[in-house]
């Protein structure tokens, strides 16, 4: 029997000033414990819809994940990496929906106090491995392994709010050849 189902959704919406390059981006991630083990069954479905071209990743595999006695949080998860997806608009043909290689990802994250005020940090990083050529043709990233992560700390003003400042990096990834960085600033709200 599994016991503690988590799922969790973060959307976005880009350029929503922009009508004609609007897009929205959506991420569904869930495990289910398995009873008696910090084993997991794990997914994760990220979809992203752009005014010419849409992409759906699903990610299906195991978890293993923690939380020590000093608060520290880690997961680790292995999957298969299937795309579904319509590059026509792009001027692409010859997709075909389906396998694309495996994904490995870690994350571990801490909460702490600092000035009396209340803080969490958390590291992701995410691979993907034996991609498809056409595939990382599409997107530009040209390298059948590519990887991406981020270093998040919130500061949490409210129970509910939260103000953020993030690095992000990838290399083979996220649509770009090569390395490439960059910080974000957030406001957040937890419903």
């Amino acid at each position: 029997m599994l016991t503690n189902l988590t799922i969790y959704n973060p959307a976005l919406i880009e350029d929503p000033d922009d009508q004609e390059e609007m897009g929205i981006e959506v991420v569904l991630i869930g495990q289910a414990n398995l009873p008696n083990s910090d084993f997991n069954f794990y997914s994760q479905v990220y979809v992203k819809n752009e005014p010419d071209w849409s992409e759906t990743i699903i990610l299906p595999g195991v978890s293993w994940d923690k939380v020590f006695e000093n608060g520290l949080y880690f997961q680790s998860a292995a999957t298969l990496n299937y795309v579904i997806a319509d590059y026509r608009g792009l001027g692409i043909d010859g997709w075909e929906n389906g396998y694309n290689g495996l994904y490995f990802t870690i994350t571990t994250s801490k909460d702490f106090s600092l000035f009396d005020q209340d803080f969490s940090v958390m590291w992701t990083q995410e691979h993907y491995i034996f991609r498809d050529e056409l595939y990382t043709s599409i997107t530009r990233e040209e390298k059948s392994f590519g990887f991406n992560g981020w270093l998040v700390i919130d500061w949490h003003i409210l129970k509910q709010l939260s103000a953020a400042i993030s690095y992000r990096y990838s290399n083979n990834n996220m649509g770009v050849k090569g390395y490439s960085d960059g910080v974000f600033y957030s406001l957040k709200y937890s419903f």
